[in-house]
């Protein structure tokens, strides 16, 4: 959970995640506060939220929190909300302006985005215990930092074709393109509940008609179930990790034009057709130095913000309190 550019910009939608709160952060005392920041409090009711959503997608991914990990959360939470709030406090001292009109397109733009219906944002006002100006505000002072950081940070980062290059020159490993190849399957799927042997006799019966030199495209868009059967069962290039291993190993072994035999995975039987094959290849300096021109000024973007922040800390009056 290192503080990243990308965090800074979603840490406020982070806490209005409401389908992520429970009873207990609702419950929270609202007049606590976890930090107060030049004068400025930060609630211990935001914090929640953020914590909440941290744990809980940790969860998901397979990564309960154990103590240890549940204190570096609250930790990283923590300097991040305070961050947020020194960086708006700075927007705010250097003049910064937006005007009320924008600010409010554009909260109604993210907000029907984020929620569909009128209901279900009005929901997740009374869950977050929020009122819309609360959360309006909230919203107004992200747009005030990301204002602050375009002006103020990014416009003063420079990436110079020297740079480009010499990222390119030094990190060779990086411009590999593997071994991709092209491939057509039709698939019939073995789900759970599904007759195994009947579905092996089916594709066994397709099968045929690929031996017999029937069209491998009409055979797919008329029994492949897979999304790709409207491609006739194309899927574009990819290389051996893209694919579960029985079905990439299959595909590379064949020679272009030629079907495979019947091929179980996951999934369930699939014949495969390879169309095309690249070999291993580098990417030219010409086809990437657009994508490293954006790497490096987000890189160096992320490092500015990092160092302001570090200033702005020195030169703050920060209490922070028991989490």
């Amino acid at each position: 959970m290192k503080k990243t550019y990308f965090f800074i910009f979603t840490i406020l939608l982070i806490i209005f995640q409401s389908n992520l709160i429970n009873a207990e952060t609702k419950n929270a005392a609202s007049n606590e506060n976890v930090a107060v920041v030049n004068g400025t409090a930060i609630s211990r009711a935001d914090f929640n939220r953020a914590l909440d959503f941290f744990t809980q997608r940790m969860g998901k991914m397979g990564k309960p929190s154990d103590d240890t990990q549940l204190g570096n959360y609250k930790k990283n939470i923590l300097d991040s909300l305070i961050n947020v709030q020194l960086l708006y406090q700075e927007s705010v001292k250097q003049g910064i302006k937006i005007d009320d009109k924008e600010v409010e397109k554009k909260f109604e733009d993210a907000t029907k985005r984020v929620y569909s219906k009128d209901s279900d944002y009005k929901d997740m006002l009374k869950q977050a215990g929020l009122t819309e100006k609360e959360f309006k505000d909230h919203f107004k002072k992200d747009l005030f930092v990301q204002e602050f950081i375009a002006k103020k940070i990014e416009q003063n980062v420079k990436v110079t074709p020297e740079d480009l290059k010499s990222f390119y020159d030094k990190n060779p490993q990086k411009f590999l393109r593997p071994e991709m190849a092209r491939a057509s399957h039709i698939l019939i799927k073995v789900d759970k509940g599904v007759d195994k042997e009947k579905a092996k006799k089916q594709i066994e019966g397709i099968l045929e008609k690929v031996k017999k030199g029937e069209d491998f495209a009409n055979l797919a868009k008329q029994n492949s179930q897979c999304p790709s059967a409207a491609q006739g069962g194309d899927l574009n290039y990819f290389d051996r990790t893209r694919m579960v291993k029985p079905f990439s190993d299959a595909a590379f072994a064949l020679k272009i034009g030629e079907a495979s035999g019947i091929i179980e995975t996951e999934f369930g039987y699939h014949i495969i057709k390879l169309t095309d094959k690249k070999p291993e290849s580098t990417v030219s300096f010409d086809e990437a130095k657009d994508k490293i021109e954006q790497y490096l000024k987000k890189s160096k973007v992320q490092k500015d913000i990092e160092d302001y922040i570090t200033k702005l800390r020195k030169d703050a009056k920060i209490e922070t309190f028991s989490l």
